[in-house]
């Protein structure tokens, strides 16, 4: 089991020295090494293996037994020779859904006797996800159905109420939740989305390996990565507004990076450096670190600005009234703005360019917006109108980016401590076809209900004071049968390395998967996310057993600027890519045997969401080794 050299060294002067030394083993007569996959996915059909080892000087029967989960494992009777091992084999098939815990037992005749544990991870193979959500004041019919693809039994219905118009928002905190990519950005926005503290404690402790030398932060903490000041700037923002710290030194660290980037005396991204100066001036000025000579460089045409550079300029106005001549430039600002406003009927959008930087997007510009008007009294009597205007932007009952998600989240939470203090009470009535439920308040739970495979009515009806808000949340399996192409093209090439037996896998094989994408426009932050058969290991990378060798490429095209192996998939991470087709190439050895399920390959922009492409996968089937 493990091992242990000891040495010891005596001197006496200069002339006497001695050595000693000793070794001590331990050991024990039966021991249980499970070959589990640490993964799998609902529907795969695999072996899942235990090797038992004998370290005594006689052959041992041993009888093993044990469980996964639910699934009693029929027990088994193993020889094992003196000094060998035998595997014990059970064949498995995935369940829905996981943790699987499995426990396997054995006893020899003689005495000797093991157990081990393992907590088997699994996944759907054909994830849950949402197709529709909508907001609407209780009393507002609604028919659904669920799509004629959709698998059977899975997916359903969620009615949320609320007294206010954001609610808990049930969409964004379950994308979010689901959201399966981890740079620093993506690790503070999903804790604000899903209100976890702990969640951000732990990625803003974390923030000294993602510092540069001039103190911007890094999406991920690799030294050949530089800082970002967008995404320095909107990390202390998250911070200021939500009220959660930031560790004292890398808080000191970034402020220093920001104020060193907007008075010159740091390097900084020599693209877009107005709009970058405004947006770091914003970030500081909510910090209060930031002086009237900050602005002292820039040309001010708000003119000509986006939106959200408008915004960030408002709020440094507002925040920094001793800058020369404020008063005029607020004004000018505001007039922009309103300028660039909508009205229809209950809602007030914004029109012409709302992005301008990496992390801003239609849907982050709106709640900043928001969150702005909240905070200005000439701007208040827009913000019911502005906040309504928010929630209809969702899609599937999110936002569009990340950071979308943690602005708004904080944006509605805002809203509804300002102006929505009116109590609900009573009971709120909810019938979907046949079924009929109540939700009492002032908490009422939210409510699930299957999917029916024909369209049926909806409606809810409030007994009581006030008026709730609902969310209907509709979400279901549908698997991708075919490619699916939005600012990418995509493809996958499996090619065998080393192959036991031509023509088909067997566990042991060793195979390079090359996947080419062609952007149809310049991006940032394009990502590769290519799923690998449950038991498989992606060789490369730094850990220990991961061949080097084996794992070399050919490739001799743009390099991702960082990469993630994981249990279930890879994810190759591009900083920017232009209109020049990119090749990434990673091998993998088969670990298990079995017929496994994968989820189709994605290529997405993540701070552009319209481009995406998604590549059906076949399921891999693996044979055991002769």
């Amino acid at each position: 089991l493990s091992g242990f050299r000891l040495v010891a060294v005596a001197t006496a002067g200069a002339d006497l020295f001695g050595t000693g030394a000793a070794s001590i083993r331990t050991t024990q007569d039966l021991q249980l090494l499970p070959g589990i996959p640490p993964l799998a996915r609902s529907g795969d059909s695999y072996v899942a293996t235990v090797l038992a080892r004998n370290t005594t000087a006689a052959p041992l029967t041993t009888r093993l037994t044990g469980t996964a989960g639910a699934i009693v494992l029929p027990p088994l009777t193993l020889s094992i020779p003196a000094g060998g091992a035998t595997n014990a084999a059970w064949r498995i098939t995935a369940p829905p859904n996981g943790p699987v815990v499995w426990r396997v037992n054995a006893v020899a005749t003689t005495g000797p006797r093991d157990s081990v544990e393992v907590t088997q991870i699994v996944r759907p193979a054909v994830p849950d996800q949402i197709l529709q959500s909508t907001f609407a004041q209780a009393g507002t019919p609604l028919v659904l159905a669920a799509p004629a693809d959709a698998l059977p039994g899975r997916g359903g219905v969620t009615i949320s109420l609320s007294a206010s118009l954001g609610g808990n928002l049930p969409g964004v905190r379950a994308h979010m939740a689901a959201y399966p990519y981890d740079c620093i950005e993506q690790r503070l926005s999903r804790a604000i989305a899903t209100d976890d503290r702990a969640a951000w404690e732990s990625a803003a402790h974390a923030l000294p390996a993602f510092l540069d030398a001039n103190g911007l932060v890094r999406f991920f903490p690799a030294e050949w990565l530089a800082g970002d000041e967008v995404l320095t700037a909107y990390i202390l923002k998250l911070s200021v507004q939500s009220g959660w710290p930031l560790p004292a030194a890398a808080r000191s660290a970034m402020v220093g990076g920001l104020s060193g980037f907007v008075t010159g005396t740091k390097p900084g991204t020599p693209a877009d450096r107005q709009l970058r100066h405004i947006n770091a001036l914003a970030s500081l000025a909510g910090a209060g670190a930031a002086t009237p000579k900050m602005v002292e460089p820039l040309s001010i045409t708000p003119d000509t600005w986006p939106t959200a550079t408008v915004i960030d300029w408002l709020e440094t106005l507002v925040r920094l009234p001793a800058i020369p001549n404020a008063a005029a430039h607020r004004a000018r600002a505001e007039a922009v703005l309103r300028g660039r406003l909508d009205q229809q009927g209950t809602t007030l959008r914004l029109t012409g360019t709302t992005g301008g930087l990496l992390l801003t997007s239609t849907d982050s510009t709106a709640a900043a917006l928001t969150s702005l008007a909240l905070h200005l009294p000439n701007w208040r009597a827009d913000a019911p109108r502005l906040a309504r205007t928010l929630m209809l932007q969702q899609r599937r009952g999110h936002w569009d980016t990340t950071p979308a998600n943690a602005l708004g989240t904080l944006a509605m939470r805002d809203f509804a401590a300002r102006f929505e203090t009116k109590p609900v009470t009573g009971a709120t009535q909810i019938t979907f076809g046949s079924t009929a439920k109540p939700a009492i308040w002032p908490t009422p739970p939210p409510v699930t209900l299957p999917l029916p495979s024909a369209k049926a009515r909806l409606t809810t009806t409030h007994n009581g004071t006030g008026t709730p808000w609902i969310t209907v949340t509709t979400s279901a399996a549908v698997p991708v049968t075919a490619p699916y192409s939005s600012g990418f093209a995509l493809t996958r090439q499996v090619t065998p390395v080393t192959q036991a037996a031509p023509g088909r896998f067997t566990r042991g094989d060793v195979l390079r998967i090359r996947l080419t994408i062609t952007p149809r426009a310049p991006a940032e932050w394009v990502v590769i996310n290519d799923p690998v058969p449950a038991g498989a290991t992606i060789l490369g990378g730094t850990l220990g057993g991961r061949s080097q060798l084996l794992a070399a490429t050919t490739d001799a095209g743009q390099p991702p600027s960082f990469v993630e192996r994981r249990t279930d998939a890879i994810h190759a991470h591009y900083q920017s890519v232009g209109r020049t087709p990119i090749s990434y190439e990673y091998t993998l050895r088969l670990g298990s045997t079995g017929r496994f399920n994968l989820p189709p390959t994605r290529v997405e922009a993540l701070y552009s969401p319209e481009m995406l492409a998604l590549l059906p996968n076949a399921p891999v089937t693996v044979a055991p080794p002769k």
